[in-house]
């Protein structure tokens, strides 16, 4: 581009170099006219001088079209100068850095050995299981059972002949303190499964 524009400039100047010197030569063939003769020689001469002033100012239109194409393009002093123009750098801006002498090391261990309070977890809460209710065991109660095929009657009295329930074979008859020996034949005193309490003879019941 800067090329070209010397060339837009220099061809400005030799067209109104020439422009001018169309006009200097219509000058002077102008001054000339009046000291030649009226005749053929002077008809030339004004149609020369004519043909220099036409061609004077054709040269001074494109010297002025060439020195406007020039000046919208480029400035003499832009095509004159052959110096870079200057970039702008940009430094980044030295940053600071603290020293490592402004911390005590001692303050840093101290903080990386001591466990973060957010880190340690609560400790779980104990849950009770439930206390389970002891179950009471009853003592046993001590008992027997009729050991006779044909069944046993339930009497009143150790020794009596009152029949007070016919027990089967195999019935459970709850114990009771009473025992007594009456006639060489040992009874126990019972209470059967209907309620009834009495005597039994101990030859037919089986103790539990």
């Amino acid at each position: 581009m800067i090329w070209l524009n010397i060339i837009i400039l220099a061809l400005a100047i030799i067209v109104a170099v020439a422009a001018l010197v169309s006009a200097a030569g219509a000058l002077l063939t102008r001054s000339a006219i009046s000291n030649q003769p009226y005749g053929v020689g002077r008809q030339e001469s004004r149609k020369t001088m004519l043909v220099a002033f036409l061609r004077a100012g054709a040269l001074a239109i494109v010297a002025l079209i060439l020195f406007g194409v020039y000046g919208l393009s480029a400035r003499p002093e832009e095509i004159l100068s052959t110096d870079p123009e200057p970039q702008a750098t940009f430094e980044p801006e030295p940053t600071s850095t603290t020293p490592a002498t402004d911390v005590a090391p001692t303050d840093a261990a101290e903080e990386s050995s001591s466990p973060s309070p957010t880190a340690t977890s609560a400790p779980a809460t104990a849950t009770q299981s439930p206390t389970t209710t002891p179950t009471i065991t009853p003592t046993p109660v001590p008992s027997a059972v009729v050991n006779s095929e044909v069944g046993l009657y339930l009497r009143p009295e150790p020794g009596s002949t009152v029949e007070l329930e016919l027990l089967a074979n195999g019935a459970v008859l709850t114990l009771l303190d009473g025992r007594e020996t009456v006639d060489d034949v040992e009874w126990q005193e019972v209470r059967s499964a209907a309620g009834n309490e009495g005597w039994v003879a101990v030859d037919f019941i089986i103790y539990q």
